[in-house]
């Protein structure tokens, strides 16, 4: 076998490691919002644990009690964990810089890759591929962000725009920049998509009313809000799909 194709081969096998690692992150997130079964969110979390020290190049054996500690502080969110770890809060024995360097690079490219995925269909019929972006795209964030997917008539991606940027917890949101760069991008559509970094997936009253003046907004130029989502806790919180921010 030559080298070339070894070395094919073991970029595969990365890029199912990463895609792997996420889907097992997303399965627990809503494993927990069901209340699945101790049992299946151990597995879950083991799974996670495995495919972490592979990226950081670590023995799974030697470390699973520490991370599993680690996580356990966090609720289990996977998500706050990266946080602390890559900001030193906490941390494991043996893994210097350049092993972190490389678990962002692997999440980068996660990202990339989910990114890729949800421009091949409607976001809206997408909707695991864009929850399962949506979070790649505001992992480790401390402060809120406000984005849009701006859609075509079809449905599908022509952008994401991090557009506001905020404290820990609001963001100042101008309806006219939204509208602005929609019209830039000839979008016929927007999903608005905020994060909350204290993990509360629940819309306030600042999110319902900004969600209005978004709508009348973009109505004006006959450009429809499909949704505004927000992202919390490895989780996402569709106003469209309950009914909040005055969707039907």
């Amino acid at each position: 076998m030559s080298v070339k194709s070894v070395k094919k081969r073991q970029v595969c096998r990365n890029l199912a490691d990463q895609r792997a690692y996420w889907s097992t992150i997303n399965r627990e997130a809503g494993n927990r919002a069901a209340g699945a079964s101790v049992q299946g969110s151990q597995t879950d979390c083991l799974k996670g644990i495995d495919l972490v020290c592979r990226a950081l190049g670590l023995k799974a054996s030697q470390y699973t009690h520490q991370i599993q500690q680690q996580l356990d502080a966090c609720n289990g969110n996977w998500m706050l964990w990266q946080r602390q770890l890559f900001s030193g809060d906490i941390g494991l024995p043996g893994v210097g810089q350049v092993a972190l360097q490389r678990l962002d690079a692997s999440l980068g490219m996660a990202e990339w890759l989910a990114l890729n995925q949800l421009g091949q269909g409607p976001c809206l019929v997408s909707s695991q591929a864009c929850g399962h972006y949506l979070q790649q795209h505001f992992r480790g964030r401390q402060r809120e962000l406000f984005a849009c997917l701006f859609l075509n008539t079809r449905q599908q991606l022509l952008a994401c725009r991090d557009l506001f940027e905020g404290t820990l917890d609001s963001a100042a949101v101008y309806p006219r920049e939204v509208a602005a760069a929609a019209l830039g991008l000839g979008a016929a559509g927007v999903i608005a998509v905020h994060n909350h970094p204290s993990g509360t997936l629940n819309p306030s009253q600042a999110d319902l009313r900004i969600t209005e003046r978004l709508r009348d907004a973009l109505a004006l130029l006959d450009i429809r809000l499909l949704d505004h989502v927000i992202v919390a806790g490895g989780q996402s919180y569709s106003m469209a799909a309950h009914g909040d921010g005055g969707f039907f």
